[in-house]
């Protein structure tokens, strides 16, 4: 079993490599699967959720599933969490009584949070030995929510904590592209929610904080032993995919099967 998280820059294709991965690894004969799918599939094989399919209507079934665990279920994964995590949990939420944001926004920060730490929880020691999770934004990642929002300057010490104080992952794919990249294809594709209505000197001042996080977040991780793969993903999508599958192919617990596959369709194993 395993944990993918990826992190890197909006508009740096982090959603496009993690499809593209998810793909790979079920070409490979894992059972990839976001968040989202895991915690269903989970459910599924629960108790509970053997009762739920045996009253509820099949079209309602996942729908159903999913509101037992959003209210039941990942409540009690979060502050388990929390348990496990006495600190880190306290530095985030301490981090944002004073933020100079409004108060749902905090809301909305802190929820965005907790979800992915929730569903790590409930899925840490679940998961099939061949399933592997692919986080699009996991909890590294989180750290631009919580703090590319602030008007004044970035604090690395802050930052360099909260990445200290994370659970370590599986392994961690780190989308590199240039920040003029990066922006035009947010632009293209549609900022995201988050920046929907802003000014432009706002967007402008979380791109760069982004970046800033993101390049600490870089730091931290190649000051650690935690699995990391970077990926140049500034030109094609087929030069990004080929850069991912090489840096996947060089970890010790990726490994090319040597009589499978092709030069165009790798094949691994977990070492």
């Amino acid at each position: 079993m395993m944990f993918v998280e990826f992190t890197g820059m909006v508009g740096a294709g982090k959603s496009t490599l993690a499809l593209a991965l998810k793909k790979l690894l079920q070409d490979n004969n894992f059972e990839a699967l976001s968040l989202g799918e895991a915690i269903v599939n989970q459910m599924e094989r629960s108790l509970l959720g053997r009762l739920v399919y045996s009253i509820a209507p099949v079209a309602w079934r996942t729908r159903v599933l999913y509101k037992v665990y959003s209210l039941g279920v990942e409540p009690l994964c979060r502050v388990h969490f929390a348990y496990e995590n006495p600190r880190l949990v306290w530095k985030v939420c301490a981090s944002q009584f004073h933020r100079q944001i409004p108060l749902r926004h905090r809301q909305a920060i802190l929820s965005l949070f907790f979800k992915i730490a929730g569903g790590y929880q409930f899925l840490r020691h679940r998961l099939e030995p061949n399933q592997v999770v692919i986080l699009e934004e996991g909890l590294i990642h989180r750290a631009v929510n919580l703090y590319a929002w602030e008007p004044k300057q970035i604090d690395p010490a802050l930052l360099m904590t909260y990445f200290s104080l994370l659970p370590a992952l599986d392994l961690v794919v780190l989308v590199r592209a240039p920040f003029d990249i990066c922006m035009e294809r947010a632009e293209f594709r549609g900022l995201p929610s988050r920046l929907h209505g802003k000014d432009e000197s706002t967007v402008d001042r979380f791109m760069n904080h982004s970046a800033q996080i993101i390049g600490l977040a870089s730091e931290f991780l190649a000051s650690t032993d935690r699995p990391v793969v970077e990926v140049d993903n500034g030109g094609q999508l087929e030069e990004g995919i080929a850069n991912l599958c090489k840096g996947l192919e060089s970890l010790l617990f990726l490994v090319t099967k040597p009589d499978t596959g092709s030069p165009d369709q790798p094949s691994w194993e977990m070492a």
